[in-house]
């Protein structure tokens, strides 16, 4: 099988050519497994199974990969047998794994956040939280925190980071000011493309608490079904493609840096990130 890789290499600082210390990881966005026969809005439901099933298959063969993220839209409409479907499909990972949630994936008359949560933490032992936001440590000098921004009451693309969201970021960044830190959300806070029916409600409320925190590297994103990097203010804004659509694609996000200037006022370390696209294997027929 032919893989194409898309590269894009962005260059913070960077001196010395051995840096010693990596961070790699892969992120996985708007899966929306359905068992739908048919495809809406350029989603090919009908082939969302096996192409996540390829997805995993590719990952698992993926050297020093320390975790994966699945950022949100998980499932295409909210309901407890399409996530365990899911749960079971990405339980074969031979990674840890987390898992964040996006608009499709909880609604407040077929599946709420703590109904769905609880099921994702009963399939994947690394998830320690059954809250929507969360964190994890996935070595000594970075911290990756998963932010909610569903409005689950009604249903819809526009996403809302509230003043409870916000102020449980504020004191999680503030608790790992030691470390560096990687925000995982749904909703992107630098639109990759304009799209007014996507558009965040409140993004300003975001944007000023983060001038208040310096430790950020990265908020990765997807909703947006686009593939764009973004720097704004230091803070690299990560969009990457939708699973569901061809040419069905995954990000891997490596970060290459010297533990001993981290937290210098000039830190150097470099990300590099690759797009990978999924060939999904046709399911084998059995008489």
């Amino acid at each position: 099988m032919r893989i194409i890789f898309a590269f894009i290499s962005i260059l913070i600082f960077f001196s010395n050519p051995a840096l010693a210390e990596q961070l790699k990881f892969v992120q996985v966005t708007d899966v929306h497994l359905s068992f739908s026969d048919s495809s809406s809005k350029g989603r090919d439901l009908e082939k969302s199974e096996q192409v996540l099933k390829s997805t995993i298959e590719s990952i698992n063969k993926l050297p020093d990969i320390n975790f994966v993220v699945f950022s949100g839209d998980n499932i295409d409409v909210a309901g407890e047998e399409s996530l365990i479907e899911f749960c079971k499909i990405v339980k074969t990972l031979n990674k840890p794994y987390y898992i964040g949630i996006g608009n499709h994936d909880v609604f407040s008359s077929s599946l709420n956040k703590t109904d769905y949560f609880k099921i994702v933490k009963e399939y994947n032992k690394n998830q320690k939280s059954a809250e929507p936001e969360y964190y994890f440590l996935p070595n000594k000098d970075f911290v990756v925190i998963f932010m909610d921004g569903v409005i689950q009451m009604i249903p819809g693309a526009h996403g809302c980071y509230n003043e409870n969201d916000l102020e449980w970021l504020d004191e999680t960044l503030t608790k790992f000011k030691d470390r560096k830190a990687i925000i995982v959300q749904h909703f992107p806070l630098v639109e990759p493309t304009e799209n007014k029916s996507h558009k965040l409600r409140r993004p300003e409320e975001y944007r000023n608490l983060l001038t208040d925190h310096k430790n950020i590297v990265a908020i990765v994103s997807g909703h947006y079904h686009c593939p764009k990097v973004t720097q704004q203010d230091g803070i690299y804004h990560i969009s990457s493609p939708a699973l569901v659509q061809a040419p069905y694609e995954y990000r891997v996000i490596e970060i290459d840096y010297d533990r001993n200037s981290l937290f210098q006022e000039n830190p150097q370390f470099e990300i590099k990130t690759e797009i990978i696209p999924i060939e999904p294997q046709a399911p084998i027929q059995t008489n």
